[in-house]
């Protein structure tokens, strides 16, 4: 009858522990985002390099202007952020162009200080600046 009760015992408590990791709600693995794919620190802010505007809202972002590649302007939902590996810019977000299915990627540091973008052809836009 003890070895019943302890048996019972143990598989009340792995129960307990079972739906104690099913309620959880996760890891936040994007760089302080909390449970969106944008880093906090970009949220609802707006670069611009004088030429180029880029408009981070809360899950999607806005590039507007002289790109080189009319292709680029656009409204795009934010992915994933994917972590680049030395260099101060340890974050980035690849998108594919609405027109013309071109790829551009937008990097940015973490602690928010900083966007670059590279297009597909390897044109880089530097010199952003937090409006």
């Amino acid at each position: 009858m003890k070895n019943t009760i302890k048996f019972l015992g143990i598989i009340a408590f792995v129960a307990i522990i079972g739906f104690s990791f099913t309620a959880c709600d996760g890891d936040d693995d994007n760089g302080g985002n909390g449970g969106g794919n944008l880093i906090s620190a970009y949220r609802n802010t707006t670069w611009s390099d004088g030429t180029i505007t880029i408009a981070f809202g809360t899950d999607k972002v806005t590039i507007s202007g002289d790109t080189g590649d009319p292709n680029y302007n656009g409204t795009y939902t934010i992915p994933e952020a994917k972590n680049e590996i030395g260099s101060s810019f340890d974050r980035f977000y690849s998108f594919t162009s609405i027109v013309g299915n071109r790829s551009f990627y937008i990097y940015v540091k973490s602690d928010g200080s900083g966007v670059l973008i590279v297009s597909s052809t390897g044109a880089e836009f530097t010199g952003f600046v937090k409006q």
